[in-house]
């Protein structure tokens, strides 16, 4: 069975396309599951830049009810598509400061997965070009081995809330910041890798094979092979693989690149449905 476990649909305002037009797509790749994820970032201090959601053409704050709509979506196209399995589920960007409003918020809603995403650092992102110059004056001139710690701390802080099936883009920190600080980040990020991965075992946290890089300015798959292997090595069961498509034409890109990786490291690719996994 295939997989597509990262989608954005048009809810989220840097993405194209109705949940029904992913499904077409979908069903022309041959892909047998698929799992929406829009974003939902309340990060208050990001506020301006990050709490907007697409309704139908208008854009409203993430804290509305914009999820009613999401999940009449999804039930609809459960009807039109029977032969396609549909789930629905969401990627947060975390920070510690919204973790409590989180919980209630997961309490209240059934989602069959959520991925946890870091696209911040100290509220300035990291995956987002928009916010270059930003992190440039902030960080080029700082030691590697700060960027990976204050990374690492909120990757750790973000498991230890036990909120996530799973990591988004283990180490998305590559995409820009590689260019602007270089490879020392990645040794920097070495140091700090062996006590997350141990954390998430503990947790049954599991990490996403996300081969949105295979497109992007890595071009490799996050996170990379090494961290992989090193994760299934300390123990790490749960992994997933998505596109985190943001058009339709990026759905289930890399696939089949990140299902032979999976295969070669002998990783178990698991899906989602209320909440629990399945194999």
């Amino acid at each position: 069975m295939t997989a597509d476990y990262h989608i954005h649909p048009n809810y989220s305002t840097d993405a194209e396309g109705t949940i029904e037009e992913y499904c077409i797509q979908a069903i022309k790749l041959g892909i047998d599951e698929i799992c929406f994820t829009p974003h939902f970032e309340i990060d208050p201090k990001r506020s301006e830049k990050d709490d907007k959601i697409n309704l139908k053409g208008k854009i409203v704050p993430m804290r509305s009810n914009w999820i009613d709509y999401y999940f009449k979506d999804i039930e609809q196209a459960r009807k039109k598509f029977p032969g396609l399995q549909i789930r629905v589920g969401l990627e947060i960007g975390y920070d510690p400061a919204i973790e409590s409003e989180l919980r209630t918020f997961l309490k209240k809603y059934h989602f069959d997965f959520i991925l946890g995403a870091i696209h911040c650092i100290k509220h300035i992102a990291i995956t987002d070009h928009k916010d270059l110059d930003e992190f440039i004056t902030n960080y080029s001139k700082k030691d590697p081995n700060q960027i990976a710690k204050e990374y690492f701390e909120a990757l750790n802080l973000e498991i230890s809330s036990r909120l996530f099936h799973c990591l988004a883009h283990f180490d998305v920190y590559k995409k820009y910041a590689l260019n602007i600080i270089g490879a020392a980040l990645l040794k920097a990020a070495e140091i700090f890798l062996p006590a997350t991965l141990k954390l998430m075992v503990e947790h049954q946290v599991g990490i996403e094979i996300n081969t949105s890089g295979l497109r992007q300015n890595p071009k490799e798959i996050y996170p990379a092979g090494a961290i992989l292997a090193k994760a299934k090595e300390v123990g790490v069961k749960i992994f997933t693989i998505g596109s985190d498509a943001h058009r339709i034409n990026h759905l289930g890109y890399g696939l089949q690149e990140g299902i032979a990786l999976a295969k070669k490291l002998n990783l178990a690719l698991y899906r989602f449905e209320q909440g629990e996994k399945v194999c």
